[in-house]
C-alpha cells in the first residue's frame, strides 16, 4: 500500500482504543484511512488498489470515517483488490 500524505481529519488520535464492534484501535484506522482517503479532501469518494491483505482493515476504517461500506473488485494483480466507496460526503453521515 501507498503511503499518500494527507491532511488529517479533525478527529483526534485516541491510541490502544478500540471502537465498539471494530477489530482494530482507533491508531491503526485513522493510520490506514489516511492512507487510502483522498489526499485533498477525506470526505470524497474512494477508489483506491491496496493490498488483499490490508481490505479488512481498509473495510473498518472506511466504515468508522465514512459510515459507509466497501466493494472489494479484483485488481487483476495477484495480491491486490480494488475498494471502492461513496465516502463520507454522500453516504448516511454526510451532509
Amino acid at each position: 500500500m501507498n503511503v499518500i500524505p494527507v491532511k488529517s481529519h479533525p478527529r483526534p488520535i485516541s491510541r490502544g482504543t478500540k471502537p465498539a464492534g471494530y477489530h482494530f484501535d482507533r491508531a491503526a484506522l485513522e493510520t490506514a484511512f489516511n492512507q487510502i482517503c483522498d489526499p485533498i479532501d477525506w470526505r470524497n469518494p474512494i477508489n483506491r488498489v491496496i493490498s488483499t491483505r490490508a481490505v479488512s482493515l481498509a473495510r473498518e476504517a472506511i466504515r468508522y470515517f465514512t459510515a459507509t461500506e466497501i466493494i472489494e473488485m479484483d485488481a487483476g494483480e495477484p495480491g491486490k483488490t480494488r475498494i471502492v466507496s461513496i465516502g463520507y460526503r454522500h453516504g448516511p453521515a454526510g451532509p
